[in-house]
């Protein structure tokens, strides 16, 4: 996914911490309104643009001819590795698609409170400065705070893989 060893490692502590339980009982405690505060927008932003980029990518294996029909129960990360693998699309394109997965990752997982403003969210959403999309978004992605850069990058791979008709 190219991460350094210690994003890597920071990635996977966030994921895996476990907050104090007055943590706990405010998020339980706000599920009617999970918006109230940026980090609960940041995670929605997260996984619903993720998810969108994991759903243009689902829709267009599925309807591609070498992909085998058992692809809708198939993870992001292996549909990631299929694509790339049928050409659709490259191998840097699949690391920042990687990354994407990761960023989403966090969010959905990480109990403690993860926002756009956390250290291995920003570190990762750097990473984008280059994508290689073929859009104009990806020459102004640079400038952009990391949640804005990161919806940037998901509109962009969205686009770039919505199927042809």
């Amino acid at each position: 996914m190219h991460l350094s060893e210690e994003l890597k490692t920071q990635v996977e502590r966030l994921k895996n911490a476990l907050p104090p339980h007055s943590e706990i009982s405010r998020l339980i405690g706000s599920l009617d309104d999970p918006a109230s505060d940026e980090a609960s927008k940041d995670r929605y932003v997260a996984i619903v643009a993720a998810n969108a980029v994991e759903g243009a990518l689902r829709l267009r294996l599925a309807d591609h001819p070498s992909v085998s029909s058992h692809s809708e129960k198939w993870k992001f990360d292996k549909r990631i590795k299929v694509a790339e693998k049928v050409g659709l699309v490259t191998s840097k394109q699949a690391v920042e698609l990687n990354r994407v997965r990761e960023v989403r990752n966090i969010f959905a997982h990480a109990l403690l409170p993860v926002s756009f403003s956390t250290p291995a969210v920003v570190e990762i959403t750097e990473l984008f400065w280059n994508h290689p999309i073929n859009d104009w978004a990806g020459y102004f992605t640079p400038i952009f705070p990391p949640r804005h850069r990161f919806a940037i990058v998901c509109g962009s791979f969205v686009r770039h893989l919505e199927p042809v008709f």
